[in-house]
């Protein structure tokens, strides 16, 4: 299966001239880069307890999300250690809040 028949992408059009190593605007050649929207964006520098494809449950307190991963901390030992898991692990989540 395609990975992009399970995805929705959002693109996103930049015009740029590439000449010795320098990006360039130009109106002349146009490059798409697709943008991915990652929900879990949302539960950022919040307490969230995931779920993983593996089978795995953990809590984690998420510090930075990017396009291919979720990073911070996780509960390990009785201690937060340093961690950062691949989108694609994650089956479920569940943030939440400070109060």
């Amino acid at each position: 299966m395609n990975d992009m028949e399970n995805k929705t992408y959002t693109l996103v059009l930049v015009s740029v001239d590439v000449t010795k190593d320098t990006l360039v605007k130009s109106s002349t050649d146009l490059i798409v880069i697709p943008y991915i929207p990652i929900p879990i964006r949302n539960c950022l520098y919040k307490y969230v307890y995931i779920w993983t494809i593996d089978g795995e449950a953990f809590w984690v307190y998420l510090t930075h999300v990017d396009t291919d991963y979720a990073m911070g901390y996780k509960w390990i030992n009785n201690a937060w250690q340093y961690f950062q898991i691949e989108h694609f692990k994650i089956d479920s989540y569940k943030c939440f809040s400070e109060n």
